[in-house]
């Protein structure tokens, strides 16, 4: 919205609103008024106002660099400010301000001006808070500025301040993508990085760094692999599996499937050291990659994972309908054994209810045993039914075998025997002539 300014230098728009609307003020008009920069609504306010301010108004002023506003505070209202005053000024780089507190404040500032000076690259901030300030900073300093790539500042701190920095000073270069404060720092400092360096990278994708931890052998993990894999950097994925012989596990594949990158998963299925689970499928499906599920359901093994699966599944609802069943069971017994009682009790003396409820407990006590115990006996009937008919069908099976096999020696014998009658037979038949032939002379 445009603001025009007339008579006392205030908004024609907010004059109107305090002009025709009752709702009250607070020092938040003057405070966001101060860290806006706006002068001119600052003096209205405190003029016209009886809201007032709060340290708020200076603070963020100088925050944002309003060194104008922060001076006519500190010669108009009496609120002040805090270290945040400077702190601020120092995290965004307002030299000026930072000087200007210095001089006329005596709040001061903490380790934070120069952590968040270093961790901005904001040098001539650090360099001024060395030589006029005596909070000094910690290892944030130079972690933080390593992490957002400020090498000029990385070095000034290790030539100036014995702080120094964690492991977290290259992590975070590394993660980052800044190859030259993460080299720098391995030639110049002794602190190193952890796993976390390659691990992260693989998943910002950031072949070159992963490169270059490779080549100083700093390497990663299997997150490494499932990093890359759950963004699709097919690059940073075949370098992983190649070059540090890092496996292609069901884990990655998963994450590949689920978040639909299909060459990733193509080179991965290929290459994986698991057998295929259905897991990456049922993700994959849950949103929506068809692609990835029709690649994986072409093999045969990912199909019979499904299926396994699915069974498991229906099993495991089977056991619990059971189970519900159970229970209902029970509940019904126990309502239509109270439900006597009751009935009973409206009629019967005290003591006859008495007698009646100990009875009817003990009758529900063993109705519920009696029950438990047929469906346990129903199971175990069931159970060997299953078994029996599991034994008779493998001995059918055996039986089958061995007739079959009778039957194929009992033709072997009969063909072997054909055989030999077809080769006496002119013989045999031979001599019955000349016999009958001499019986009939």
């Amino acid at each position: 919205m445009k603001t025009y300014y007339g008579g006392e230098n205030l908004s024609l728009e907010l004059k109107w609103l305090l002009a025709n609307c009752d709702a009250p003020l607070s020092t938040d008009a003057m405070d966001t008024a101060a860290s806006n920069g706006e002068l001119n609504m600052v003096i209205w306010f405190h003029n016209n106002r009886f809201e007032g301010c709060t340290s708020a108004a200076m603070d963020r002023a100088a925050t944002e660099g309003r060194l104008t506003v922060v001076k006519w505070l500190h010669d108009n209202r009496s609120e002040g400010c805090t270290a945040a005053a400077m702190n601020g000024a120092a995290t965004n780089g307002h030299l000026d301000v930072v000087k200007w507190l210095h001089d006329n404040r005596t709040e001061g500032c903490t380790v934070t001006a120069m952590n968040n000076a270093a961790r901005n690259g904001h040098l001539d901030v650090v360099m001024w808070l060395h030589l006029n300030r005596s909070e000094g900073c910690t290892v944030t300093a130079m972690d933080s500025a390593a992490t957002n790539g400020h090498l000029s500042v990385v070095k000034w701190l290790h030539q100036n301040r014995s702080e120094g920095c964690t492991t977290a000073a290259m992590d975070g270069a590394v993660c980052n993508s800044h190859v030259d404060v993460a080299r720098w720092l391995h030639d110049n400092r002794s602190e190193g990085c952890t796993t976390a360096a390659m691990d992260t990278a693989a998943g910002q994708g950031y072949l070159a760094a992963i490169k270059w931890l490779h080549s100083i052998h700093m390497e990663g993990t299997s997150a490494a692999m499932t990093n890359a894999a759950a963004k699709g950097f097919l690059d940073v994925v075949k370098y992983l599996h190649k070059n540090l012989e890092l496996a292609a596990t069901n884990t990655s594949i998963v994450a590949a499937a689920e978040n639909g990158h299909l060459p990733v998963v193509e080179y991965l299925h290929r290459n994986r050291v698991e057998n295929c689970q259905a897991e990456a499928i049922f993700r994959a499906k849950r949103n929506g990659h068809l692609d990835v599920v029709n690649l994986l359901l072409k093999h045969d093994e990912c199909q019979l994972a499904v299926e396994v699966e699915n069974r498991k599944v229906l099993a495991e609802h089977i056991v619990a309908i059971d189970q519900a069943l159970h229970s209902f069971l029970k509940l019904v017994v126990s309502l239509l054994l109270f439900i006597p009682q009751v009935v009973a009790g409206c009629f019967l003396p005290r003591t006859s209810q008495t007698l009646q409820s100990d009875s009817g407990s003990q009758a529900r006590t063993e109705l519920e045993a009696r029950i438990v115990a047929e469906e346990e006996a129903n199971i175990r009937s069931k159970v060997q039914s299953i078994i029996r008919a599991e034994v008779e069908a493998e001995r059918e099976k055996t039986s089958r075998a061995q007739k079959d096999a009778a039957n194929n020696t009992t033709q072997q014998e009969e063909v072997t025997r054909s055989r030999g009658l077809g080769r006496e037979s002119p013989r045999t038949l031979e001599q019955l002539k000349l016999e009958s032939w001499r019986r009939i002379k």
